[in-house]
């Protein structure tokens, strides 16, 4: 699995990072990255589920 962002990548070679995730992940990380130089700084949110509003007035006809 390649790393999301600069920030996980600095992270995952630090010596915390190195005790939380091992440094078996972090060769596996660093072999399926290589070559990867347009990473974020940081990687973007993730978006939250959210109804719009037709789904909403479903679920609340169901529990009317």
């Amino acid at each position: 699995m390649p790393y999301a962002s600069a920030a996980q990548r600095g992270y995952f070679h630090t010596p915390e990072g190195m005790a939380k995730v091992g440094p078996e992940v972090v060769a596996e990380f660093d072999k399926a990255s290589k070559g990867q130089t347009n990473l974020p700084e940081r990687a973007p949110k993730k978006k939250k589920n959210s109804l719009d509003y037709g789904q909403l007035v479903k679920r609340a006809q169901q529990f009317s």
